[in-house]
């Protein structure tokens, strides 16, 4: 699908924009940086259709990708 190709493009655009919180120990990715995704979106070329929808999908496979990282850390 379409919009599945757009996400998963600005997905790989924005997914080094993070934002960071010091545990103690090590700085720890805490989400990926809304402005920054919001903004790719906008001026991503040809326009998103869905444009809340994309901002969904992109967060939840973000956070999903963390979570699986960080089982296998453990």
């Amino acid at each position: 699908m379409p919009e599945n190709k757009a996400a998963a493009t600005i997905f790989m655009i924005v997914r080094g924009q993070v934002l960071r919180a010091f545990n103690g120990e090590y700085d720890v990715d805490v989400d990926l940086n809304h402005v920054a995704l919001w903004k790719a979106i906008e001026k991503f070329p040809g326009g998103i259709r869905d444009e809340w929808g994309t901002f969904q999908k992109i967060l939840r496979a973000w956070h999903m990708a963390q979570q699986l990282k960080r089982d296998k850390e453990d």
